[in-house]
């Protein structure tokens, strides 16, 4: 399309942050059936503040935590559970803000990588 413009190909380059994410491949933990659907909150607060402060989010910057969790199953990566997330909803997440609850989610020992 572009030769048909005469115009050059846009070249899409990742940013660093989504290479690293590429690589990143969260895996569930059996931890995360303890408590059934909804148990990860518990988790979560038991994990120490300052550690959990390492890792800011906030859930403006992530559409939804729910799905970010219901797509770690140790083929997706990072990057791609951020482009899925993406898709289905209308507000898009902020890249670092998952990874950073990713981490937490590990801190609380419910995903290894």
């Amino acid at each position: 399309a572009a030769t048909r413009l005469g115009t050059q190909p846009v070249r899409i380059r990742p940013t660093d942050l989504e290479r690293r994410a590429s690589r990143m491949v969260p895996r569930p933990t059996s931890r995360v059936r303890e408590n059934g659907y909804g148990g990860y909150s518990q988790f979560i607060t038991q994990v120490p503040e300052e550690e959990r402060a390492k890792y800011p989010y906030s859930r403006r910057e992530i559409a939804s935590t729910n799905e970010v969790q219901l797509l770690i199953n140790g083929r997706n990566s990072v990057l791609d559970i951020k482009k899925m997330v993406d898709t289905q909803y209308r507000r898009p997440s902020d890249l670092q803000a998952i990874i950073n609850y990713i981490e937490i989610l590990k801190l609380a020992g419910l995903v290894e990588m």
